[in-house]
């Protein structure tokens, strides 16, 4: 992949920006790109605990449970964490966080970002290491925190990048062409910058 060109602050920035809009993925298409991972993931979720119920129940494991309740009281603090609601949280997130590192260490992408083209890639335009895989997938609690700002950060930053994407090095870029909403918004930057060259 080509590398990705930096941002510079020359007379000609606002043409420059227009170009490397070919190459960063904009808030809407990553936005979209997530909405599909966490329907991919809320799936798979489902799937498992409907395949866990049935498993449990049939395997005499449910039944099991229920007779250490009533001969060996002491187990049942551990019996009951595994059906709490810290234990699901933990499983959800701990999913997430596998599902993450997995398509971004082995393909720089997740299904999600597949679909609409878009990639992860590090400044030389590779696939990120694990290092960088690993500090992406911890800073999105640091860009969600704090009411998602680290993710409207994006509309603000001149290569759209999120704070996990300055954290961790990385760069969200379109594998094909611009799509949609980034082609609208290049070639109205391209005409006000042929504005301001004709009034110049």
């Amino acid at each position: 992949m080509t590398a990705i060109p930096k941002a510079r602050s020359d007379t000609k920035r606002t043409v420059y920006i227009a170009q490397v809009y070919r190459y960063y993925a904009g808030f809407v298409t990553r936005s979209l790109a997530m909405i599909i991972d966490l329907l991919v993931l809320a799936l798979y979720l489902l799937l498992f605990g409907i395949a866990s119920e049935f498993l449990f129940r049939t395997s005499g494991i449910t039944q099991l449970g229920n007779f250490l309740r009533t001969t060996l009281p002491s187990s049942i603090p551990l019996i009951d964490f595994f059906s709490s609601p810290a234990f699901q949280l933990t499983f959800t997130f701990a999913s997430g966080f596998i599902y993450l590192a997995l398509f971004y260490g082995m393909v720089g992408t997740t299904i999600g970002k597949h679909i609409l083209g878009l990639r992860v890639v590090n400044a030389d335009g590779r696939n990120p290491n694990l290092q960088q895989t690993l500090l992406r997938v911890l800073s999105y609690a640091v860009s969600a925190l704090p009411l998602y700002l680290g993710f409207f950060a994006i509309l603000f930053d001149d290569r759209r990048r999120s704070w996990h994407d300055r954290i961790s090095g990385t760069f969200v870029v379109h594998a094909w062409d611009a799509r949609g909403d980034e082609t609208f918004l290049r070639r109205a930057i391209v005409r006000v910058s042929g504005k301001e060259q004709a009034n110049g």
